[in-house]
C-alpha cells in the first residue's frame, strides 16, 4: 500500500480510502469528498462504493493485531477539536501509520515509533479508535 498526502487540509478520510484502494487520492477526493462533508455519505459507504471488504471495529477500542489493516480515528495534530483519519497497517514486520497528513507542508503527522531526530513533524501514535478492519485490494498488496 502506498502513502498518499491529502489534497486538502480536511479530505483524510477520502485520501485513506484512496490508499486502500490504489486509487489516486484525486480521484476519489473528487467523487466522494463533497458528498461526504454534506453528510449524504459516509465512510463505510466510500468502502463499499471502492469495493473495500471491512468489518466495523469502533467499539473494540485501540488495540492491534498482527496481520491485520485498520482505519482509525485520531485527534488531529493540526486542527484543534478535530478528529482524523489514518490507517494502521501490522502486516508487516514492523506496524506502519499511514497518516494523509505527512508531506502537508508545516502539518504534524502520525507515525508509530518515530526515530528521534528523523522528522520534526512526526508524532508517535499514542490513542486511536479503530473505526474499521479492512482487506485492501488486491492491487495495493502488489505495491
Amino acid at each position: 500500500m502506498k502513502h498518499q498526502t491529502q489534497p486538502t487540509t480536511d479530505s483524510c478520510v477520502v485520501t485513506c480510502c484512496a490508499m486502500l484502494a490504489g486509487k489516486p487520492a484525486k480521484m476519489t477526493y473528487e467523487h466522494f469528498h463533497e458528498k461526504l462533508w454534506a453528510r449524504k455519505v459516509d465512510t463505510e459507504w466510500i468502502l463499499g462504493a471502492l469495493d473495500i471488504q471491512f468489518r466495523r471495529t469502533f467499539y473494540e477500542g485501540g488495540t492491534v493485531f498482527r496481520g491485520r489493516v485498520y482505519l482509525a480515528v485520531v485527534p488531529s495534530l493540526n486542527t484543534r477539536n478535530e478528529f482524523h483519519q489514518v490507517i494502521i497497517d501490522c502486516r508487516g514486520e514492523d506496524i506502519v501509520v499511514l497518516d494523509p497528513a505527512q508531506g502537508v507542508p508545516g502539518k504534524f503527522y502520525y507515525a508509530w515509533q518515530p526515530e528521534k531526530g528523523e522528522d520534526e513533524w512526526a508524532v508517535p501514535l499514542v490513542s486511536w479508535l479503530n473505526e474499521f478492519e479492512v482487506v485492501p485490494n488486491e492491487q495495493c498488496l502488489l505495491d
